[in-house]
């Protein structure tokens, strides 16, 4: 039997049969992609977190920890393990953190201590170290200084008399104007200072300028006679500080002024004496309603609490 059909009717079934096919194949080749990338996020999720937790931490985030679950024991374990490391880290980075704390306390309160006694030689003079420590820490955050700065400042102030402890107890206590003679005495305690802190370096370097407190703007001060920005600007801030603290306090040969004259005066003396700029921070200090005599008067009372540790 012969039958006779059109070619392209013929091949119909088969054409059909062919997009069939790539039609099914594409939709089995998307769906095993899609299975590949669902199967591969959920094995590669656990490692993904702990790399990213990883970056936390060092990043500083030590309490961090990973998720512990996972597609296999291996993975759970890893995690485990890993959140182990964390916490003995945590821990350490947390007792360095506590000795680092306790060090510093324990090098800020020899120091106070050690200026306490430094002033409970002179009965005029107690709470002075921590009061020119409190007006220099002012000067300096008005001058617009970095905290840690500031913080170099304030511990400048209170070392700055630290000579003093090798000058006689009856210059340094003389109920009257001192003698050319006892004066020029008096004059070499910046330099006794200086071979004080020869003995601690780190505190020396980060706050021994505060010793060139009596060298004076104009060049007339001691004991090297330096001028202007030659003093270091510890030094400058400081001898502001210790000039305002010594016009504020009684003393046997003087009546203390209001802390308004004692502005007054430095401003007076601004390019003679002292750096203007400190000045113009000292009353700025002022002005903010920072520099006040109940402020100053706390000052004095953890002077008093630092001598009685030492007495006790």
């Amino acid at each position: 039997m012969v039958v006779q059909k059109p070619l392209s009717a013929a091949y119909v079934a088969v054409s059909q049969l062919i997009y069939s096919t790539v039609i099914a194949s594409l939709l089995l080749v998307a769906l095993s992609g899609a299975l590949a990338l669902i199967a591969a996020g959920r094995f590669s999720a656990p490692f993904t977190r702990l790399a990213k937790t990883t970056h936390e931490i060092a990043e500083g985030k030590f309490g961090n920890r990973v998720e512990v679950h996972g597609p296999g024991r291996e993975v759970v374990e890893l995690a485990a393990d890993f959140n182990r490391m964390s916490g003995h880290v945590q821990s350490y980075v947390e007792q360095l953190e506590a000795a680092a704390r306790a060090n510093r306390e324990l090098f800020i309160g020899s120091i106070r201590a050690f200026a306490a006694a430094v002033d409970a030689k002179d009965p005029y003079t107690r709470g002075h170290s921590e009061r020119v420590a409190f007006y220099s820490m002012l000067v300096a955050k008005h001058m617009g200084m970095s905290a840690d700065e500031v913080e170099k400042v304030h511990l400048s102030g209170i070392i700055h008399d630290v000579g003093k402890i090798g000058i006689e107890d009856r210059i340094l206590r003389k109920p009257a104007a001192l003698t050319d003679e006892e004066y020029e005495i008096m004059k070499q305690h910046p330099r006794k200072g200086e071979h004080i802190l020869d003995a601690v370096p780190l505190l020396k370097e980060m706050a021994g300028a505060g010793l060139m407190h009596h060298e004076n703007w104009d060049g007339s001060g001691y004991p090297d006679g330096k001028k202007g920005e030659e003093i270091p600007l510890l030094g400058r801030i400081v001898s502001v500080a210790d000039a305002f603290d010594a016009m504020t306090t009684d003393r046997p040969y003087s009546k203390a002024m209001t802390f308004e004259v004692a502005l007054s005066r430095l401003r007076f003396l601004a390019g003679k004496k002292f750096d203007a700029g400190c000045v113009d921070a000292i009353e700025k200090a002022a002005a903010a309603g920072d520099l006040t005599p109940a402020k100053a008067k706390r000052a004095s009372v953890a002077a008093r609490q630092a001598g009685e540790a030492v007495a006790s």
